[in-house]
């Protein structure tokens, strides 16, 4: 059951990494919502 740990292996790290692209897009979205109403 190699191929099935490699996979588990595989969507760990997916996980991991769509969790932090998630984190990524929040704050940029917060930082251009801050800049929008700083310049108003």
């Amino acid at each position: 059951m190699a191929v099935d740990q490699e996979l588990e292996q595989h969507l760990s790290t997916w996980r991991g990494f769509t969790k932090l692209v998630k984190w990524t897009i929040a704050l940029v979205v917060i930082v251009i919502v801050l800049l929008a109403l700083i310049t108003l």
